[in-house]
């Protein structure tokens, strides 16, 4: 049904933003909304989207529920603060007076004309409370309530994946590199580019698992066999009856560049995907160690050109690299290689294919249980995150920061991932992960966030007094600017290097 997504980015990047980012910001606003009713807030409207208005939806006491027509999440209005920025002390109390004395009997001939000041009267409501009206400990209350209310959003999500299926590898398939012209494997069907999942239905751990299980064969056995249409995004699906194929022979093993970074030293010397490597500063490439040989080499060279050797289709091809000094998680060459195994007795070369994924529902005990694991590890993850960056473990991808763009982006991706797998699970996951990172983001102490406006309430309860409604607002509208010109720093960034290529 939606296999339409399949190889389409664009709009799979706009759907998973209407399905992954605009339902964490209506929590986030959520919890400020049921914050501020605890606290006795007067709030004015929850809007989902943003102005101009579309239609009134419902009420719930003071509060007006609206649909507005720029989808970008929502927001809340309290009683005291316009769209742009909170009220002045003064333009708080000349509204409250004006409902108080709409309210008097004298003034019934006259209904007021403002709408708000109508329904709070209609409402009963003569004290309407701002934000500022309520003290310190309930103001901080209502501001981390939103980021509180998207952990918790995050919490059910990982619950609903836990009584949904539960990621879990089964396994792992077998790339078939290369397969000789009337070989048994040829003579089967078996191409080059094939994916083998299975052997009369079982589950096999990586390559060697694969070519173990084949050799004891005495009778036929039946491959699962994954292949890509040719220029399609799709894949089919077909069993393949293989006859035994006897004993193993003699195993070869090579490294094969699938991959590399861009402005990396492999991307220097001239290295191209699809090159086999021979051999690293004169030591061969070609046993069960290779990779070993391979990082002892990179590593004894740091800084310091050597020859790496390489098979490029027929022609041998002498490339001069210099690995980096103190790589991190960029690794010596910046290269992505994986290891072939060829078996000559077959004529067959294979390498590991990605793991084979499952997904097992969980008993809503269990599911609770995994929900609170998940959500434990993801705000650890984050803790932990400030400190890798500085000692250099973090990835680039993890180092990244993204706007709405990229993560709209990425959300894609796992749109698509989810459909060709006919699962949600990759899509519900990463709404979790944003949900929690929307919330935890906004309690940075940067105004105008959460944890700005939380900042300035600490500022208060130590100085014994609020700052100036003037100073207060400079502060606010410097951190705003500040903010949208990052953002769109960050929006332009993922434009022009879009994360889909980091993540294919």
């Amino acid at each position: 049904m939606f296999d339409f997504l399949l190889g389409n980015d664009f709009v799979s990047a706009l759907l998973a933003f209407g399905l992954v980012l605009i339902p964490a910001v209506i929590i986030h606003e959520l919890g400020h909304l049921l914050a501020a009713k605890m606290v006795g807030i007067t709030i004015l409207e929850f809007g989902v989207g943003y102005p101009p208005r579309a239609l009134r939806l419902f009420r719930w006491g003071e509060t007006e529920f609206t649909f507005n027509w720029i989808p970008l999440g929502g927001f809340v209005r309290p009683f005291g603060e316009d769209m742009v920025r909170p009220q002045t002390a003064e333009e708080v109390e000349r509204e409250r007076q004006a409902i108080q004395n709409a309210a008097k009997p004298s003034d019934e001939a006259g209904k007021p004309a403002d709408s708000d000041r109508a329904r709070l009267l209609r409402l009963g409501i003569t004290q309407p409370k701002s934000v500022n009206d309520v003290k310190p400990l309930a103001r901080i209350w209502f501001m981390v309530a939103g980021a509180l209310a998207n952990v918790v959003g995050a919490l059910i999500i990982f619950i609903a994946i836990g009584l949904t299926g539960v990621e879990n590898v089964s396994g792992r398939s077998v790339f078939v590199a290369n397969v000789s012209d009337g070989s048994a494997l040829a003579v089967a069907g078996v191409q080059a580019g094939d994916v083998i999942e299975s052997v009369d239905g079982q589950r096999f751990a990586d390559a060697n698992a694969f070519v173990e299980l084949l050799s004891t064969q005495t009778e036929p056995v039946v491959l699962g066999v994954v292949r890509a249409a040719e220029g399609a995004e799709m894949v089919t699906r077909s069993e393949v009856t293989l006859a035994p194929l006897g004993g193993i022979g003699e195993k070869t093993f090579q490294l094969l560049v699938v991959d590399f970074q861009a402005d990396s030293p492999a991307a220097a010397s001239g290295m191209q995907p699809g090159d086999v490597l021979l051999s690293a500063d004169g030591r061969a490439l070609n046993g069960e160690k290779a990779f070993e040989v391979l990082q002892q080499a990179n590593r004894e060279n740091e800084g310091n050109p050597y020859v790496l050797k390489v098979q490029r289709g027929e022609e041998t091809v002498s490339l001069t690299i210099t690995p980096r000094v103190n790589p991190g998680s960029l690794g010596h060459i910046g290269a992505g290689v994986q290891t072939i195994q060829g078996v000559g007795a077959w004529g067959v070369s294979l390498a590991n294919g990605q793991r084979i994924l499952d997904y097992t529902p969980l008993g809503l005990g269990e599911a609770i249980g995994y929900g609170f694991n998940e959500v434990g590890v993801v705000l650890r993850t984050i803790a932990e995150m400030p400190a890798r960056i500085l000692n250099g473990q973090a990835t680039p991808e993890e180092s990244r920061v993204v706007s709405i763009v990229g993560i709209s982006q990425i959300g894609g991706v796992l749109l698509q991932d989810s459909v060709a797998l006919g699962n949600v699970y990759p899509l519900l996951r990463f709404a979790a992960l944003i949900s929690i990172a929307l919330g935890i983001t906004n309690l940075l102490p940067i105004p105008p966030l959460d944890g700005g406006r939380v900042l300035l309430v600490l500022i208060e309860m130590v100085r014994g007094k609020p700052l100036s409604q003037r100073v207060e607002e400079t502060i606010m509208l410097v951190g705003l600017f500040l903010m949208l010109l990052l953002g769109v720093m960050f929006i332009i960034n993922d434009i022009r290097n879009p994360l889909i290529d980091m993540l294919r």
